[in-house]
């Protein structure tokens, strides 16, 4: 056994990695539905102007919006509707959308197409409108503007995403031509199904990508996924610039499976929970 390596409670430990993942026979139809039920995809440029209009609306809407049927009712509907007392559900979903806003706001400044300004520029900035604002760590962070200044080596604090899924995004790794990570998802499934007792695993994860909504409608023409098309996407993403080892696909995409299988518990115990004490 490699030095780096030592088995622990039926794992194997790998230095500076995950620990190897292996899927239980019941594991791998959930898990192939999961890995196929979404894709990271490449984001759309956000410019300012357009995504500072977006968030303002949002949080106007939040605070003011009126449902639509109450608004074609006329001004005295929309009065009774400000008075009357809002249900939880609606309150929840005013802070969903300001939350919602705030998040869009963030990923501008991380990802918005727009440079940064120098610390000459930053100065003109306040000195045209220090008069905006009076509180009370503005005269601190004037004076840590005049005395610092960004070395030319200064790492940027903010993230470029490559592709981004409903879950989460990848920042870096994947290659800037890529449209989606669905060769990546197709060679994980590869992988992870390797180490099980599976045989015909192309044929598996073709069905599986048939069986998806999303993957099956990226086959042209109609035409069906089957386990050729899948054969070939594992070779093209292992001649890909910046391909992972196959073995570390498996162990990152099983672990991000098992860590979601465990969220879900959670939020699913959280809300029987919460539901009982209502009772």
């Amino acid at each position: 056994m490699p030095q780096d390596e030592r088995p622990k409670d039926g794992w194997t430990v790998v230095k500076r990695g995950l620990s190897r993942q292996e899927l239980a026979p019941s594991e791998v139809e959930p898990f192939l539905d999961w890995l196929f039920s979404d894709l990271a995809q490449k984001p759309q440029e956000m410019t300012l102007r357009e995504t500072a209009s977006v968030v303002r609306y949002l949080i106007s809407l939040s605070l003011h919006g009126v449902p639509k049927d109450v608004v074609q009712q006329g001004p005295e509907a929309i009065k009774k509707y400000r008075r009357d007392p809002k249900t939880a559900e609606t309150i929840r979903s005013r802070q969903d959308v300001e939350r919602t806003a705030m998040i869009v706001w963030g990923d501008l400044l991380q990802v918005g197409q727009f440079g940064v300004a120098n610390g000459s520029e930053a100065q003109e900035f306040f000195l045209r409108h220090r008069s905006a604002w009076k509180h009370p760590w503005l005269t601190s962070a004037l004076t840590f503007l005049e005395d610092f200044e960004l070395p030319a080596d200064a790492p940027s604090p903010f993230r470029q995403y490559s592709l981004v899924s409903r879950s989460s995004a990848t920042t870096g790794g994947a290659n800037s031509y890529l449209e989606n990570d669905l060769s990546e998802r197709i060679a994980a499934a590869d992988s992870a199904l390797r180490r099980t007792p599976f045989k015909q695993r192309h044929t598996l994860i073709a069905a599986a990508l048939q069986k998806s909504p999303l993957t099956r409608e990226l086959r042209p023409n109609n035409d069906f996924w089957g386990p050729i098309e899948v054969r070939e996407r594992v070779k093209g993403y292992t001649r890909q610039k910046r391909a992972h080892s196959i073995e570390g696909l498996a162990d990152k995409w099983i672990f991000d499976y098992r860590w979601f299988i465990t969220i879900e518990e959670m939020i699913r115990t959280w809300k029987a929970s919460a539901n009982n004490s209502a009772i």
